[in-house]
């Protein structure tokens, strides 16, 4: 569901998140994004007071699990981030040395000097930012480009 389409009413989300049944998981990706108007303001679209009430409200389904991801949590209203509509809350941090190196060897396995090379430049930088590397083809300083994930030559 795109949170932002005005054809997206309160009405739908309700009905859409509450006929999902237990032991189902719900993402909803990038709510930082969506601007939510209070219910008064609201021309067409989903509502914060909506939102809330498909959370967890009367007609919410009993034992899913909600999924909010979120690149400014602090954009978020603070109704969204109370307990027990947001119990856990972790932070996916930069990249750390190993998960760089072990990144670039997912596409480079036969490559470890590349390897090193990538994990040293990585280090502290987004996995996003170093796969979206890896998808344009960038290599290490001094290490030819390839375009076959796996190709070390």
């Amino acid at each position: 569901m795109d949170l932002s389409g005005k054809s997206l009413t309160d009405g739908h989300l309700l009905r859409g998140l509450g006929g999902i049944g237990a032991r189902a998981g719900v993402l909803l990706d990038d709510l930082d994004a969506t601007l939510l108007p209070d219910r008064d303001a609201a021309p067409g679209g989903i509502t914060l007071a909506g939102l809330l009430a498909a959370m967890d409200g009367p007609g919410a389904a009993e034992g899913r699990i909600l999924f909010v991801c979120s690149n400014r949590p602090e954009r978020l209203d603070p109704a969204l981030l109370r307990d027990g509509r947001i119990d856990i809350t972790l932070k996916l941090g930069d990249a750390a040395y190993d998960q760089a190196m072990r990144l670039y060897q997912l596409w480079h396995p036969d490559d470890t000097e590349g390897a090193l090379d990538f994990a040293r430049d990585g280090e502290g930088r987004s996995m996003a930012e170093l796969q979206g590397r890896l998808l344009r083809g960038e290599r290490p300083a001094g290490r030819p480009l390839s375009l076959v994930a796996g190709d070390s030559r």
